[in-house]
């Protein structure tokens, strides 16, 4: 479209629908992005401007394959219209032991696209017969059994149900860690075949590796240690305490260990200014205050407290 002169704070003159085949026009926007769109009967030039033209499309994908979300929001249907510079976010429904090898676009493969999810950006040269077509080519994942030791660890797959020692996993399976210590000792590092892949945490998340799934075993182990024990004192009548996300309830005068989550909180209605640990500010402008136990409070008396505005 050619160059327009506009009377300053005037309207602009709609110009003809332009056609770019095989795709349908989808009007005039201020941004390269097409995220606003220009009003020609209110919208008045105070400056030199460029209006972009949106150019729309359908998308094509298998739903028994995968689903599909636009924009980061609902999700959409084969055949569905998408613009130019929309993201797609494509989500593989793979069965059990398969990965995805390479996700495509109009069957050319994305060497570098190799994870369950895929993200696209909508791009008018990869349009092809009034369409953009995404897939994807699976294989089989390289599969071990896991092991550790049940009795005092737990851990889950994928998000979803608990597995138990021996079972078989997948590479790029997700499990998650978890242990069972008594009060006062704690995990220090997280192995995998006996390699540290985590320390000082009491949880590990994992993702299957070929390498480690190669020798048809996966071992994971932690090593512990007594923790640092402090005392910790408060007004119960100024607040409570809880550790570890809610799962404890924590007095004045218990003691607390290394890695323990202390979670504080004023009554509703209190305006605190600053919440303080043996006299020392710690957090300002909330009725709520958290602590972990560091190392270094070895042998401590935590005196926590708070002032109000």
């Amino acid at each position: 479209v050619a160059p327009l002169e506009v009377e300053h704070g005037k309207t602009v003159q709609k110009p003809a629908v332009p056609t770019k085949e095989p795709f349908a026009f989808g009007g005039w926007y201020k941004e390269k992005e097409c995220k606003t769109l220009w009003d020609f009967a209110t919208d008045t030039v105070t400056a030199d401007i460029t209006l972009y033209a949106q150019w729309k499309i359908t998308i094509q994908f298998d739903s028994n394959k995968m689903k599909c979300r636009k924009n980061g929001g609902g999700n959409i249907n084969p055949g569905d219209t998408v613009h130019e510079n929309d993201r797609l976010n494509f989500d593989a429904k793979l069965t059990e032991g398969k990965i995805v090898d390479k996700w495509t676009i109009n069957g050319i493969p994305k060497d570098d696209a190799t994870e369950k999810t895929f993200s696209y950006v909508v791009m008018a040269s990869d349009e092809k017969d009034g369409s953009i077509t995404i897939d994807y080519m699976d294989k089989q994942a390289t599969e071990a059994k896991i092991q550790f030791d049940s009795p005092n660890m737990t851990c889950t797959k994928n998000g979803g149900a608990s597995i138990s020692s021996g079972d078989t996993v997948h590479e790029n399976d997700q499990l998650a860690f978890s242990q069972t210590l008594p009060e006062g000792e704690i995990v220090t590092k997280w192995l995998v075949n006996g390699s540290v892949k985590k320390e000082n945490s009491p949880s590990f998340h994992y993702t299957v590796q070929i390498a480690d799934a190669q020798s048809g075993m996966i071992t994971v182990a932690y090593e512990k240690k007594l923790a640092a024990k402090a005392t910790i004192q408060f007004e119960p009548s100024k607040m409570t305490c809880k550790k570890n996300y809610g799962k404890t309830t924590v007095n004045t005068g218990n003691a607390v260990y290394e890695q323990d989550r202390l979670e504080f909180k004023a009554p509703d209605g209190k305006t605190v200014d600053t919440w303080t640990v043996n006299g020392v500010v710690k957090k300002t402008n909330s009725i709520y205050f958290t602590y972990p136990v560091k190392a270094d409070d070895d042998g401590k008396t935590l005196a926590v407290d708070y002032t109000e505005k």
